[in-house]
């Protein structure tokens, strides 16, 4: 039998409304953990994303003006028991390098 989760178990639930151009559908997926579970379509590489990022929701200082993208995501929720609430976007140079960094969470495959 499966070992039950308990609420005291899971530190994480984030939900994320993504949009890869302005055309194109807003995705809106959920994510808990761990384990990692939820709407997202790859929960796992999404997690191990956040994991690989060390803290994922740190920001930036300064950037360059390098334009790499329409791509947007809100991100908010609890990330280990702290609240966060997070705009990813690839509008220019160091918001595209967080973007990368957390690309299993924000550009999962078949998305």
């Amino acid at each position: 039998m499966p070992k039950m989760l308990l609420h005291r178990d899971v530190d994480t639930l984030l939900v994320l409304d993504v949009q890869y151009d302005r055309d194109t559908p807003v995705y809106h997926w959920w994510l808990a953990g761990p384990p990692p579970h939820g709407t997202h379509p790859d929960p796992a590489g999404a997690w191990q994303a956040l994991l690989d990022a060390g803290d994922p929701f740190r920001g930036y200082d300064a950037s360059t003006q390098d334009y790499h993208g329409p791509e947007h995501a809100t991100v908010r929720g609890f990330w280990r028991g702290t609240w966060v609430e997070h705009r990813f976007g690839r509008h220019e140079g160091a918001a595209a390098g967080e973007w990368h960094r957390l690309r299993g969470l924000l550009e999962p495959e078949g998305v």
